[in-house]
């Protein structure tokens, strides 16, 4: 938000209200706000006025809106089936790679004074999704690499099948250190649940093993946002990072069906998770309230229970077994408008 400036008495115009050069003010003397109370007035001064810029407090109000394309890591290595006669891979995690999915990121910042504000911040991809087939020789036997081992007959193809959601939300502090740094301290939660089932088709007796997980963090982070460019023109430029240590309740159910329908494994615990998040932020302003932007965006959340890592974890001797070992990565783009006033 511009503002107008009346001048002091030793600048004042014949009309009260009419604006002043801005050679008229004394740039080089140290400036006290409080002295120029009573004469600054709503208007719209240039934002490149370096002495407006100081007397109005700007930006009260700042909103967000992006649209996200984030890739999902690929999962790790691990080996799900095999040749149970001669031991090779038939199908790998790996294999079952989701890639890149759209979702959206929304926040809204709220100003109190000179030096503090106040922002919450959600964002979500929904139904991250991947499948994969392998080619199968009927009649053979197989071996599905849970716990303990599983020997089922082969049909003409296995498939597997994986998907996966992450929402976000965020409250959090912002201490505004100078004109280009910005602290950040606040609370985080967020929750990553994933689906994977694998089976088999045109087999006299198919199987079907299915794994369901969930992530539940929550906890408190520190980040800070750098201002890399800023000419007062309308292009700036800031880098955005963000990191903090959570509670994970993370859970998993699994279930195998090969004809026989075995009860089913459950578990959960708590543990310790992380979560960093790096951004690099262009804006470019198009009006006095109304900027386009974009972008790149970094997310990594470690200690969590993947799906597929639970068919070597789940143990349905016990029905127990949960790995909370896993790591998942995302990035990508972003664009969308912030309006502020």
């Amino acid at each position: 938000m511009a503002a107008s400036l009346t001048a002091p008495t030793w600048a004042r115009a014949d009309d009260r209200y009419e604006p002043v050069p801005a050679d008229s003010f004394p740039y080089g003397a140290s400036l006290d706000r409080t002295s120029f109370s009573d004469q600054v007035t709503p208007c719209e001064c240039p934002e490149s006025d370096g002495v407006c810029r100081t007397l109005c407090q700007s930006d009260v109000w700042r909103v967000t809106g992006d649209a996200l394309f984030l890739q999902r890591n690929a999962p790790a290595d691990a080996v799900l089936i095999t040749d149970a006669i001669n031991d090779n891979e038939i199908l790998n995690a790996r294999d079952v790679d989701c890639g890149v999915h759209a979702g959206f990121d929304v926040s809204l910042t709220r100003r109190l004074g000179d030096r503090f504000g106040i922002e919450a911040r959600y964002f979500g991809v929904d139904a991250w999704d991947a499948r994969a087939v392998e080619v199968t020789t009927p009649g053979s036997l197989l071996e599905v690499k849970s716990s303990p081992p599983r020997f089922p007959v082969a049909g003409t193809h296995v498939e597997a099948h994986a998907s996966s959601d992450l929402h976000n939300v965020e409250i959090n502090g912002h201490y505004f250190v100078g004109r280009r740094c910005t602290l950040l301290a606040g609370f985080r939660y967020a929750e990553l649940d994933e689906d994977f089932a694998i089976g088999s088709s045109g087999a006299e007796y198919p199987f079907l093993y299915e794994t369901t997980t969930g992530n539940r963090l929550s906890g408190f982070q520190l980040g800070t946002a750098l201002r890399l460019w800023d000419r007062d023109g309308p292009l700036t430029v800031e880098t955005v990072v963000k990191s903090g240590i959570f509670a994970n309740r993370a859970d998993q159910r699994s279930a195998w069906d090969g004809g026989v329908v075995l009860p089913a494994v459950a578990d959960t615990t708590v543990e310790t998770a992380f979560i960093g998040e790096l951004g690099a932020i262009g804006s470019y302003r198009l009006t006095d309230h109304l900027s386009v932007r974009g972008g790149y965006r970094l997310l990594w959340i470690d200690r969590v229970a993947l799906a597929m890592a639970q068919v070597a974890a789940s143990d349905f001797s016990e029905l127990r077994g949960i790995d909370t070992t896993g790591d998942a990565f995302y990035h990508g783009a972003f664009v969308g408008l912030e309006y502020v006033r």
